[in-house]
């Protein structure tokens, strides 16, 4: 649990240092079931701040993949497995889902070239996809084998974070009109 702390704490460093570089204003850090939940001021960065932000946690657990490869390689300094932790949580972080960096990023893309209402429904559409696949495969994982609960968690957190999204791009879509 140790090397997943850590990786965690270092992802969430990475958030911070790059939204205080940029001028980002915290407006609150609470925990969330799977890491810290860091909400800043939007209107503090431009669409680009907000990419460098949510990409600069998964871009802190790569540089801690690299050092700790070093490091068993240079000194035999056995962290591998924190090296395996933090590649892990980069890779996880990086898929489209909303509640996810991944998520974020592929709304800020899809609001530069589509506009916010088309980033925020589509960005809904792919969370609800990724999070149902999740579910058949934690489900089907409960039922052959009794393991997958924490896949079944995890999806059922990617659909209660999504609510939010797909409620503002709903209420969006009814008051243009």
């Amino acid at each position: 649990m140790l090397p997943l702390a850590v990786a965690i704490a270092l992802h969430e460093c990475g958030h911070l240092i790059a939204l205080r570089a940029l001028g980002g204003r915290i407006c609150e850090i609470r925990p969330a079931p799977f890491g810290l939940c860091i909400e800043y001021d939007e209107s503090t960065l431009s669409l680009r701040g907000e990419a460098l932000v949510s990409a600069a946690g998964c871009l802190m657990n790569t540089v801690s993949v690299i050092v700790s490869i070093l490091l068993y390689k240079f000194f035999r300094v056995d962290i591998i497995d924190f090296g395996i932790v933090s590649a892990a949580l980069a890779f996880l972080n990086l898929i489209p889902a909303k509640p996810l960096d991944g998520g974020r990023l592929l709304i800020v893309m899809l609001e530069y070239f589509f506009g916010q209402r088309v980033a925020f429904t589509v960005s809904a559409a792919v969370t609800y996809i990724f999070g149902f696949a999740v579910f058949l495969f934690a489900s089907y994982s409960l039922l052959t084998s009794q393991s997958g609960i924490y896949p079944l968690l995890f999806s059922v957190y990617l659909f209660s974070c999504n609510a939010k999204t797909l409620e503002k791009a709903v209420f969006e879509e009814k008051t243009s009109i």
